[in-house]
């Protein structure tokens, strides 16, 4: 099973608040990501924090989508291991 077809982990909700209060504040932020069993960092604007078929993402500026069981850390706040 490829990493893009692993079932989806929900983040914590406080994590998932502070992905909201990132995006509204339109600042660029530091994203640290794994994809394909490594790990990825840019920095951009989070656009968006949204649902697709029961997943959750993030949208950059940029347009990039990712998902957020995904996620190592954004905004210097760590990800590892918090989910609902």
């Amino acid at each position: 099973m490829s990493e893009s077809e692993a079932p989806y982990t929900p983040i914590a909700c406080a994590l998932y608040d502070e992905l909201e209060r990132l995006a509204i504040r339109r600042e660029e932020v530091r994203i640290v990501f794994r994809d394909l069993g490594q790990e990825h960092s840019r920095t951009d604007v989070i656009a968006d924090v949204f649902s697709r078929d029961k997943q959750e993402f993030i949208k950059l500026k940029s347009g990039m989508e990712i998902r957020l069981d995904r996620l190592v850390s954004a905004g210097g706040i760590r990800f590892a291991g918090d989910h609902c």
